[in-house]
């Protein structure tokens, strides 16, 4: 393999030093001119081997393969993002669900408290806590089986006072028939009204919130069911304090 100390016996190291300043990596065409001046400025009496030779084309073969390989992936990638962001405005009218424990309580409505259940529990509690992250009530179920639930909260606090309007953030306790502690996943849903760009990937607008699309863990066909907490199998509850 030839070496730059060789070249520079040659009398070509001024181009070989323009080339590393010019470029901090070197690309095929700069493998090329140097190929091409250590074949021109080769000893006629010590010819350069054949063996050497057909390394450094192997050499040259394999940079422009990688280097075609990675104008590849770049037009692979742009035609995957232009997939993805197709797919979230096709998302738009429709129901999606996304893990998160954030609610927004409004004027005179309760807020549904989604979440699901690993395994069937004998005793759930939850922790409801303000937009400043003050705590305000804690609010209890008896049993319930695994799956998905929706708690109504009727958006009052511990002594039965109205909440201002704002975002509300809440965590689900369970304690499984042996006693231990249960795993309960809080999730949100929303109707998607608009997708942003913005960013690597596309955030959705739905209801009060901003889902990215790699969050989302279901999608409702149906729209009716604007900003609903539950799907069809799911099961609601009254919260009772």
């Amino acid at each position: 393999i030839m070496t730059i100390a060789a070249i520079e016996a040659t009398g070509v190291s001024t181009t070989a030093k323009a080339v590393s300043s010019d470029t901090a990596i070197m690309g095929k065409n700069d493998f090329l001119n140097l190929l091409v001046a250590q074949l021109q400025h080769q000893d006629p009496l010590n010819p350069l081997d054949s063996t050497e030779f057909t390394a450094q084309l192997a050499q040259f073969t394999s940079l422009e393969q990688l280097n075609n390989v990675n104008t590849n992936l770049e037009s692979l990638q742009s035609y995957q993002a232009a997939i993805k962001n197709a797919q979230a405005v096709d998302l738009i009218g429709k129901t999606v669900e996304a893990p998160g424990n954030t609610i927004v309580l409004r004027d005179d409505s309760e807020a549904a408290l989604g979440f699901d259940l690993a395994q069937d529990v004998d005793y759930l509690s939850a922790n409801i806590y303000g937009p400043e992250g003050n705590f305000v009530r804690t609010v209890t179920t008896g049993p319930l089986f695994s799956g998905r639930h929706s708690l109504t909260w009727d958006g009052r606090d511990q002594e039965g006072n109205r909440l201002p309007v704002g975002r509300y953030s809440y965590e689900i306790q369970a304690t499984a028939h042996d006693g231990e502690a249960a795993t309960a996943a809080p999730f949100v849903a929303a109707r998607v009204t608009g997708v942003n760009f913005d960013g690597q990937t596309p955030q959705l607008r739905a209801g009060d919130y901003s889902i990215s699309v790699n969050d989302i863990r279901e999608v409702t066909a149906d729209a009716s069911e604007a900003d609903a907490a539950t799907t069809d199998t799911a099961q609601s509850y009254e919260l009772n304090p």
